[in-house]
């Protein structure tokens, strides 16, 4: 008799940690889903900053004066004619290859889809006439 009793026990432990761990596992994934949910907002806000930061570059020049102006004080910025600029070769190369990472797949993006509506526009022509 102690035997089957201690059996039933080991089986009711079992089962115990068997629900145990199909809640803990049923909990990991809900986690990991609100860091997923997380992470895209978070990685859609980088990309926002990304996209306006450019925009700032340009019109920093611009807003700063007019800033001045707007609060009356003299806001001192740095003459164009000052600005360090390396004239090194080198430099440039790196300096295209930069912007070819960063624009070259949009533009290449952009030229296949220019090649694929002037392709598929005689086949659509040609299905809707038959």
């Amino acid at each position: 008799m102690g035997r089957i009793s201690k059996i039933d026990e080991l089986r009711a432990r079992k089962e115990a940690l068997i629900r145990e761990s199909e809640i803990c596992r049923q909990t990991l994934e809900a986690e990991i889903q609100n860091l997923k949910a997380y992470t895209e907002g978070f990685v859609r806000k980088i990309d926002r900053v990304r996209q306006i930061g450019p925009w700032f570059k340009f019109a920093a020049p611009v807003a700063i004066p007019l800033i001045g102006l707007l609060v009356g004080k003299k806001i001192k910025t740095r003459p164009l004619d000052k600005t360090p600029r390396s004239s090194g070769k080198l430099a440039k190369a790196m300096m295209v290859l930069r912007l070819f990472g960063k624009y070259g797949p949009l533009l290449r993006n952009f030229a296949a889809r220019l090649r694929t509506r002037g392709n598929s526009s005689p086949m659509r022509a040609s299905a809707v006439n038959r």
